[in-house]
């Protein structure tokens, strides 16, 4: 079969579109695989990051709180005398700990029922007065 030259031109043409094309999709698919795998690398950073300062925290507060007790102490705090000082220490208030959170869900039903420990839950001393009280 035979064409005549100006359409084999326009087919040459197209097929270099195409492939310029084609490179270009994949330098462009090459760089998004690039910039994936830094975004990936910039999450685990700022994780170790916020863990190191939540370290930090723990750690400043440990050593404010031990600073006022040794003021405390230095200043008379074990006796009675009358220029003792008491120093205030600022600590970091953050997320609650894995411990208080595991606490929290071993008694998910702690203020609920007999086994509540808030006063308001407990039965009054006076139980003869209840409606189906047998003793």
């Amino acid at each position: 079969m035979w064409i005549n030259k100006r359409t084999f031109a326009l087919f040459e043409e197209w097929k270099g579109a195409a492939a310029a094309a084609s490179h270009k999709q994949t330098a462009a698919l090459i760089e998004n695989a690039g910039l994936q795998g830094q975004i990936k690398q910039l999450e685990v950073h700022v994780a170790r990051l916020n863990s190191t300062l939540d370290w930090f925290k723990h750690r400043l507060t440990q050593v404010e709180q031990e600073r006022a007790a040794l003021i405390y102490a230095a200043t008379g705090g074990k006796d009675p005398v009358p220029t003792e000082v008491k120093v205030s220490s600022p600590s970091f208030v953050g997320v609650p700990s894995m411990s208080e959170m595991l606490n929290h869900q071993h008694h998910p039903f702690g203020t609920m029922g007999e086994d509540s420990s808030d006063p308001s839950d407990q039965l009054p001393e006076q139980v003869q007065n209840m409606p189906g009280f047998t003793g």
